[in-house]
């Protein structure tokens, strides 16, 4: 016996807690982290003593069992040694079947005896299959010896061939108490979408994240999908011919009763063959309060252009809940159509709409990649990560506010940017003033005393901690703000008693006291004008 199997059969005989996670696979094969190695050329005596010990170990969680470089009928030996312990098994979370090619007669041998342990154990609660052949008898016994295993919560097949018969087969163990189904990169179609619909209705229920990617599924399907859209959460379409005929019946837009509201989160819509038609009906679900998509992905739908990539950003104005969405390589969007998402994201137009523009979007990856080195495209990137910043600021504090439209406005109007629109501000404010030099200078500090003002705007309402946090911010930006904002703000003085009274009642930050000294130094001055 060979030193690393006779440690590995050691280990079991000892109940090592560190052996957790075991894999059997073919020399050479990479072997993930935290596992350890049983090589599939293994001797049958030391193949049956590993398969024994599965039934005594408390440990064990994770088992993949590889047989991709195994002959079909050198299969049989492994699945029935491993059959010895596996029935007895209570502590397998999880399993993987890779490359393994089950028969009619192991399918006696070997699903028939775990039957048992997909009843009996309840820490089992993740299946795999990848490129595994079954024929038609091994997909019914596998089918019912899943229906019982009530804790298993996702089952993922992938590169796995089955005609509509073994589907119909395996449907037993398909049940919508499932959290998590992928079936990927297969032959399921339209028929088989609509056979595990009727099973999920009669269920009442369906899974939280269904993945049907890389499957002849068309637009056909979609109208029975749509029924789950009030119950899933993630749903994967990627790589289907769904066109926007598909798309519109996904979410009944196409003479269909449309859906009032949806719980989907995350849709994967890549490489469906979707065009600008289907950006019109994503819209639409954008300015829907009762729909709460945070992710969408559109990669690889060249049909899409500039126009409705706009029709997109226009439901993002109003949109506070999308987080993430992909657009790569959807060649038609250039430049010049990325460049819109900057206005959805900082507005400068004015004060108010750079404070209200999207502070939700945290990422978004462009067509190419080149466009995230352009100047616009660096201030893309800057204000997502704006985003991104202020929603870790709001989980620490427990506190819903809008922290990154403050940080957008004292970005956009105070640093080096706009200068003819502050010109215009300085124009209209400062008819009155004393000052007939102010307009000819052109430093940034000139926007502060009106940044400030519009600030203690909001001192009634439940952003009161911005203005105090914002005060922060200007102060270190080492300006002279008394001395500005007075000649401005003299007949204006409600205003910044208000913003006084602020700095005065929110003592509990800490880290803002060096902004409440540097303002008291200098409150001489305000009593002066």
């Amino acid at each position: 016996m060979d030193i690393p199997q006779r440690a590995i059969l050691d280990r079991f005989d000892r109940s090592d807690a560190t052996l957790s996670k075991l894999i059997i696979s073919p020399v050479g094969t990479p072997i993930p982290d935290g596992f350890d190695h049983v090589e599939t050329t293994t001797r049958q005596k030391v193949r049956v003593a590993i398969g024994e010990r599965l039934g005594n170990t408390r440990y064990l969680t994770h088992l993949i069992i590889d047989l991709s470089d195994q002959e079909p009928r050198h299969h049989y030996r492994w699945l029935c040694a491993l059959s010895l312990g596996l029935e007895y098994n209570r502590s397998l979370k999880c399993i993987l079947f890779n490359g393994v090619h089950f028969q009619e007669h192991v399918s006696r041998s070997f699903f028939v005896k775990i039957a048992r342990f997909w009843r009996l154990n309840r820490s089992i609660n993740e299946l795999k299959l990848k490129s595994c052949s079954l024929d038609y008898a091994s997909w019914i016994t596998f089918g019912y010896s899943l229906r019982n295993c009530t804790h298993l919560r996702s089952i993922s097949i992938d590169e796995t061939m089955f005609t509509e018969f073994d589907f119909v087969a395996l449907s037993p163990a398909l049940r919508g108490s499932l959290q998590e189904l992928k079936i990927t990169n297969g032959e399921i179609d339209d028929y088989e979408v609509e056979t595990i619909m009727k099973m999920w209705t009669i269920d009442n229920t369906a899974p939280a994240v269904l993945d049907l990617s890389n499957n002849p599924i068309t637009h056909d399907a979609c109208q029975s999908l749509s029924r789950l859209l009030k119950v899933i959460k993630s749903l994967s379409l990627a790589h289907n011919d769904l066109t926007d005929y598909g798309v519109s019946c996904l979410f009944g837009t196409y003479g269909y009763k449309p859906i009032s509201y949806s719980f989907l989160t995350s849709l994967n819509l890549k490489a469906t063959n979707i065009t600008d038609k289907s950006c019109d009906v994503l819209h639409d679900l954008f300015t829907k309060e009762t729909f709460k998509l945070r992710e969408l992905i559109l990669d690889d739908n060249r049909e899409i252009t500039n126009e409705g990539f706009a029709l997109l950003l226009d439901g993002l104005v109003v949109n506070d809940k999308l987080r993430h969405l992909s657009m790569v390589n959807n060649v038609q969007v250039d430049a010049n159509g990325w460049s819109r998402l900057l206005k959805v994201l900082c507005d400068t137009s004015t004060m108010d709409k750079t404070y209200t523009s999207n502070h939700c979007l945290e990422t978004c990856i462009p067509p190419q990649n080149c466009y995230n080195h352009t100047e616009t495209g660096e201030a893309i990137m800057q204000m997502l990560q704006i985003n991104v910043d202020a929603k870790e600021e709001r989980q620490n504090r427990s506190k819903n506010y809008h922290i990154a439209g403050v940080q957008k406005v004292l970005q956009s109007h105070l640093v080096h940017l706009y200068r003819h629109t502050q010109r215009c501000f300085l124009l209209n404010y400062n008819a009155n003033s004393d000052n007939d030099d102010a307009d000819d200078n052109d430093d940034d500090d000139k926007m502060l005393p009106l940044v400030l003002e519009w600030m203690s705007l909001n001192k009634n309402s439940r952003n009161s901690f911005l203005v105090f946090s914002s005060f922060f911010h200007i102060c270190m930006h080492k300006c002279h703000l008394f001395e500005l904002a007075c000649p401005i703000l003299k007949r204006k003085r409600e205003g910044l008693e208000s913003l006084v009274t602020i700095l005065g009642d929110k003592e509990e930050y800490p880290e803002l006291l060096a902004c409440k000294d540097t303002y008291f130094a200098r409150r001489r001055l305000f009593r002066a004008c």
